[in-house]
């Protein structure tokens, strides 16, 4: 056991941003919103900006890098027609686990993954999406929170930040109170991002949040000529 004096505690290093006033370095993230919403779009959309430095829904890029999707939910021509409409360079340094059935929970599936997490540096790591990439029962709070603790583990050992796309379930209700499953999956992150429909468009908020809550950000995803996202407003 370490134990901490005040002073250790304030040696302590503050949150570090990745995008400013958005997105920080080694923080455990949830993004939620309905089934075809556009989460995974959204994810790519982000991945573009920290690979390139170029700002993200009016938020400046702080620090750019490679980038690592674990992708168990788009089927192949999806993510390259997804690809091709974002225009992303052959030598872009985005990176994908695609269809590996990699589940977090099973045995050396971690240490298989720093391996390769190693190898590259990612400064962000999406999975996408959180039901597909474990074997416990979602409603489960302890056995969630086992999985929930395995994601925990890869920023304890790595320097990057996570980023794990989830469904919400078909109510109306709260940002907090939509999330599908067991509550110690958004007991266990830092952040919570929910994309919604609204207006003709998306609107993004903060749901649960250990940082200052971003304001609602509007915007639409293009598909055509371009696939991209565009700030409609930042009130």
């Amino acid at each position: 056991m370490n134990l901490l004096t005040i002073k250790d505690i304030y040696a302590f290093e503050p949150p570090a941003p990745l995008i400013e006033g958005f997105l920080y370095k080694q923080t455990l993230n949830l993004l939620t919103g309905y089934a075809g919403v556009g989460k995974s779009i959204f994810t790519l959309a982000l991945a573009k900006s920290l690979t390139t430095g170029e700002p993200f829904l009016g938020h400046r890029v702080i620090e750019k890098g490679s980038v690592l999707i674990i992708d168990e939910e788009n089927p192949k021509p999806f993510i390259r027609d997804r690809i091709a409409k974002f225009k992303l360079l052959p030598t872009s340094p985005l990176y994908y686990l695609h269809y590996q059935s990699i589940r977090v929970d099973a045995p050396d599936t971690i240490n298989k993954l720093l391996v390769i997490v190693n190898k590259i540096k990612p400064i962000l790591i999406v999975f996408d999406s959180l039901i597909r990439l474990h074997s416990a029962s979602e409603n489960d709070n302890s056995a969630m929170a086992q999985v929930m603790d395995k994601f925990r583990e890869i920023l304890k050992y790595i320097n990057t930040t996570i980023l794990l796309v989830h469904h919400d379930r078909k109510a109306l209700a709260l940002l907090r109170e939509r999330v599908r499953g067991a509550g110690d999956i958004l007991g266990a992150v830092d952040n919570q991002f929910n994309i919604s429909e609204q207006d003709n468009g998306l609107i993004l908020y903060t749901g649960k949040t250990r940082m200052i809550p971003i304001k609602p950000i509007r915007f639409k995803i293009f598909t055509n000529p371009d696939m991209g996202l565009q700030t409609l407003s930042g009130g």
